[in-house]
């Protein structure tokens, strides 16, 4: 889910970690489906990229409701 903002902005996992002032190892978790995305890192991703925070929580939440039902 969260591979798009790496690879759509062509840059590595470690630029856009340093973007959103976070470690490259938990962004990677987030970016791999090893961690949740917070709702601080939601709002971090608002502020640096514009994409709506609400709407990757929900988009998190319907696939973590689709894993459950199988």
């Amino acid at each position: 889910m969260y591979k798009a903002l790496v690879t759509s902005r062509d840059k590595t996992v470690t630029e856009v970690a340093k973007e959103l002032e976070m470690s490259r190892p938990c962004f990677s978790n987030v970016v791999n489906g090893n961690a949740s995305l917070s709702v601080e890192l939601a709002l971090k991703i608002q502020d640096t990229f514009g994409l709506q925070a609400r709407k990757l929580l929900i988009q998190q939440l319907d696939e973590q409701i689709a894993a459950a039902r199988k």
